[in-house]
């Protein structure tokens, strides 16, 4: 039962609030994404800013403890047993780090110290306390008494500030350079960072210091904790690969609050949408439903049968007179295509009648007949015996030859028992080699269609008392973007003669009328009718001497008539 047309407008106005709601959740989901790139894009820019500002300050800190640990005597001289030499190195070094904290305000402090002979030396800049300065001493003396530590930056709490320091250790020796977080993030100082946060963290995600809204101790309740992820968008770049990280934190519900204006305004229009909707739906099925009511109807009827029939005015709209003019045009094509098909039925009906025609020519027979008379008269009575099975063979197969295909492993037997049959008549003349792969046996290929150039070979290129050699080379090849079966022919005799291939380079759609070489036309029309293209037969001449057939058969043929006997055929 068909539904009413109120019904399908119901229809309709619900799947156009279901698009709608699907264009809103689109919609929201774009924005979202997209502000989140800005945020994202934002936070790169910051981290890039602020990221160089660290990187330069840790760049200078090495570069200060660096020009005391290389190139300097008085290092090696701390571990001296001379008392004097540990007091003379221990001034100057002391001296050496006072004038660098002095004049480069990187590094806070400046530390040097000997495990073995309790010598500890430093520099303090501004911001650190003696109780804070002596707590650094002890922990980088006790360090220098354990023993070795990989030069890299580090993070420590010493009296409850954090601190990033590089080390140097060398035996019980050690040389570092501190700086504290405070002093790190100077430059964010007096920043509004609204709602977004940095932090700074190691290489195991250890958070050391934080800027913005981290500083709530809700979110954040003391430094050195890993901070946890889905409820932020989280950006990070690497100070120093492993060692230190920068991190930016904007909060997700931050982005969602960004798009709500504009989801309200989409609601607006959402439901504008609906009301313009309805009046549409009215103005269609007056403008629009009869109209294809109409339409529908008459395509029945062709449908039917009814090919002579076509639309005839009545419409209104520009556009169903185009259309109904459009499809009255189409309708007289398909007509005529018809026609056409039909009439490429009949030609292939009489293209096969006379591909058999050609195969059974008299003269085959009457030169059979010769032949076995000749062997007679030769009393080779085994010779006569193999012909005549030779023949038979030769027949059978002729006898079902037409328009239709057949596996080249069969069409090579019979090429096979077709010299066979030759050879009585030219012993000698003829040398041949198949070269078949085995994954080509089962392709189909046209019947006679290398049979047809066998004994072209025979009528022109054989000569008793010379001898002839023949090469059938079978296997896959790609031709335009397809794999086909080639099948190459090529012999040494004289080759073509120029005239022939010059005729034989285009396709012609009639037979010659008269002459010579009709065989090799009819290779050229019946690849054409079975596969409808005209370059899949080549001629060429071969040096120093000879000719070459080449054969290019697609995997399906697109016309292809079902095998028929030729007694069928005359019946």
């Amino acid at each position: 039962m068909k539904k009413s047309i109120v019904r399908r407008i119901i229809a309709l106005v619900t799947a156009q609030l279901l698009f709608l709601i699907f264009i809103f959740c689109v919609f929201v989901y774009f924005s979202y994404a997209e502000t989140r790139e800005e945020i994202i894009q934002s936070s790169d820019n910051f981290l890039q800013v602020y990221g160089k500002e660290i990187k330069d300050r840790l760049d200078k800190m090495e570069k200060m403890l660096n020009s005391i640990v290389y190139q300097n005597i008085n290092l090696a001289k701390l571990e001296s047993k001379d008392e004097s030499e540990r007091f003379y190195a221990s001034l100057a070094l002391s001296n050496q780090i006072k004038d660098l904290t002095a004049w480069d305000d990187s590094a806070q402090m400046l530390v040097i110290a000997e495990g073995e002979y309790d010598i500890c030396l430093s520099a303090e800049g501004d911001g650190v306390s003696f109780q804070e300065g002596e707590a650094i001493r002890e922990f980088v003396l006790e360090m220098s008494r354990k023993g070795r530590k990989k030069a890299r930056w580090y993070f420590t709490s010493i009296e409850g500030k954090s601190y990033i320091y590089r080390i140097y250790m060398r035996g019980t020796r050690a040389e570092a350079a501190f700086l504290s977080m405070e002093r790190l993030r100077h430059f964010w100082d007096n920043t509004d960072f609204g709602n977004q946060a940095f932090t700074i963290t190691d290489g195991d995600g250890t958070v050391w210091t934080s800027v913005g809204f981290l500083n709530d101790p809700k979110l954040l309740s003391q430094e050195g904790k890993n901070l946890e992820e889905p409820q932020f968008v989280k950006r990070q770049m690497e100070i120093v690969e492993g060692q230190v990280c920068l991190e930016s934190f904007v909060k997700a519900y931050d982005v969602l609050g960004s798009i709500r204006y504009s989801a309200v305004i989409v609601i607006l229009l959402i439901l504008g949408s609906i009301v313009f909707a309805l009046l549409v739906i009215r103005y269609i099925r007056r403008e629009l439903l009869h109209p294809m009511q109409h339409l529908t109807s008459v395509m029945d009827e062709i449908s039917d049968g009814s090919y002579e029939l076509r639309f005839q005015g009545g419409y209104e709209s520009r556009e169903f007179i185009r259309l109904a003019e459009t499809f009255n045009r189409l309708m007289d094509e398909i007509v005529g295509l018809r026609i056409q098909s039909y009439e490429k039925q009949l030609e292939l009906k009489d293209t096969e009648l006379k591909c058999v025609r050609l195969t059974l020519r008299p003269h085959f027979f009457l030169n059979a007949m010769t032949t076995i008379s000749s062997l007679s008269m030769q009393n080779k009575n085994v010779e006569i015996d193999a012909y005549v099975k030779s023949l038979s063979k030769n027949i059978r197969y002729m006898f079902r030859s037409g328009l239709h295909t057949v596996p080249v492993r069969e069409e090579i037997s019979h090429v096979e028992n077709y010299f066979e049959m030759q050879e009585l008549k030219y012993p000698g003349s003829v040398f041949y080699f198949v070269e078949m792969a085995k994954e080509c046996e089962e392709w189909r290929i046209p019947q006679l269609l290398i049979h047809t150039l066998i004994e072209n070979e025979y009528k022109y290129a054989v000569s008793p008392g010379k001898t002839l050699s023949i090469l059938i080379r079978v296997s896959l090849a790609h031709f335009q973007n397809e794999t086909m079966l080639s099948v190459e022919i090529e012999d040494d005799g004289q080759g073509y003669p120029e005239n022939v291939l010059k005729e034989m380079g285009e396709y012609h759609d009639k037979y010659p009328e008269e002459g010579t070489r009709i065989g090799l036309w009819s290779i050229r029309k019946i690849l054409y009718l079975m596969y409808e293209r005209t370059d899949l037969f080549q001629m060429s001449n071969v040096e120093p001497h000879g000719c070459r057939n080449l054969l290019l058969i697609p995997e399906k043929a697109k016309h292809e008539m079902k095998e028929e006997t030729v007694q069928n055929k005359i019946g």
